[in-house]
């Protein structure tokens, strides 16, 4: 038995640190956003994963689609002035405008 319930969010958890990259289907559309200058682009998950990291042994690399989304974010820099980057998911079949009104 844990001495936490399973179902509690520990400080600082999000959906970046519970999720891999290759979690997500290969053609999602995530947004990288520059909080310093406003600048953002849109990558695959697949384009993503095709980058590499640093791994646990010296000279090693490993494929980011073994990272956590926030590891992968981590390692985002804007492509305009080098800022860090701000990774968010596309979530385009969800948005819709309000219809409804007062009559």
């Amino acid at each position: 038995m844990t001495p936490f319930s399973l179902s509690a969010k520990l400080p600082g958890m999000s959906w970046r640190n519970e999720l891999k990259l290759s979690d997500l289907p290969a053609g999602e559309a995530l947004e990288i956003a520059c909080p310093k200058c406003g600048a953002a682009r849109y990558a695959t998950a697949a384009e993503l994963s095709a980058h590499t990291m640093p791994g646990a042994i010296e000279g090693e690399t490993v494929s980011l689609a073994t990272a956590y989304l926030d590891q992968v974010e981590a390692r985002l820099r804007c492509r305009r002035c080098g800022g860090p980057g701000r990774l968010s998911r596309v979530w385009q079949d969800k948005i819709s405008g309000f219809v409804g009104g007062m009559p």
